[in-house]
């Protein structure tokens, strides 16, 4: 798993949101909720390198690099019930 494999995944299911975590999981979703952005764990905690390229880096431990592609034509679903977890699809390699 890598970056871009990732973002193609995720477009193809026409998410707009994709995101790396454990260096090979790669989860992708139409919405999301507030905050994506924890002020607590900071940058050093996303140190896990991809396993397709060991330039990237590939989230960390229950910790996602996450990515938007505005590109994406996300498809707005309605459900009667809150959903009980974030993320709609995963991939590993």
């Amino acid at each position: 798993m890598n970056v871009e494999v990732c973002l193609q995944v995720a477009k193809a299911k026409n998410y707009n949101y994709a995101g790396l975590e454990y260096g090979r999981e790669c989860w992708a979703a139409s919405l999301t909720t507030t905050p994506l952005i924890t002020t607590t764990s900071g940058t050093g905690a996303c140190t896990i390198k991809c396993m397709g390229n060991t330039t990237q880096s590939c989230g960390g431990r229950n910790m996602l690099n996450l990515y938007y592609s505005p590109t994406s034509t996300a498809t707005v679903l309605r459900a009667r019930h809150a959903p009980r977890q974030y993320g709609d699809y995963g991939v590993d390699d």
